[in-house]
């Protein structure tokens, strides 16, 4: 049951993660294609370019370090996978970037590097109230 627990909270933590960077770039776009139509079509795009380059993938791997010792560490390796990725899909598309898009880069990487942040800290102190790690269930 305990592990049911870890990987729907590190789900949810995700989910809310994916829809918080998609609004992030849907206000950062809003200029050119109005609000609403880019919070929409963000909120659908961001998500998947992230999981062509292998972003949750990683994450999941970040997220051993939440069970290990590290525990602290896991929104700071959290940060650490986004910027990686963000950054290596940035780079890809370099030579087709449009020069608004060059613009919104770098608040993009700022904002969005907060919003992970603040969503792997919340998840892990979630889990280290929701879900008890074995060291302390096994101590009470």
């Amino acid at each position: 049951m305990l592990t049911v627990k870890r990987v729907a909270l590190f789900l949810l933590e995700l989910l809310i993660e994916a829809l918080l960077l998609g609004s992030l770039m849907g206000v950062l776009i809003s200029g050119h294609t109005g609000l609403q139509n880019g919070i929409i079509g963000s909120i659908l795009s961001v998500p998947v370019i992230l999981a062509l380059h292998g972003y949750y993938f990683s994450r999941v791997l970040c997220a051993i370090a939440r069970t290990s010792k590290t525990r602290r560490f896991y929104p700071l390796f959290a940060c650490l996978v986004f910027i990686g990725h963000a950054w290596y899909a940035f780079w890809q598309m370099k030579s087709s970037l449009s020069p608004f898009a060059e613009s919104v880069k770098i608040p993009f990487l700022i904002g969005g590097v907060c919003i992970v942040f603040v969503c792997a800290f919340i998840g892990t102190m979630a889990l280290e109230r929701w879900a008890p790690t074995r060291d302390r269930f096994a101590a009470t």
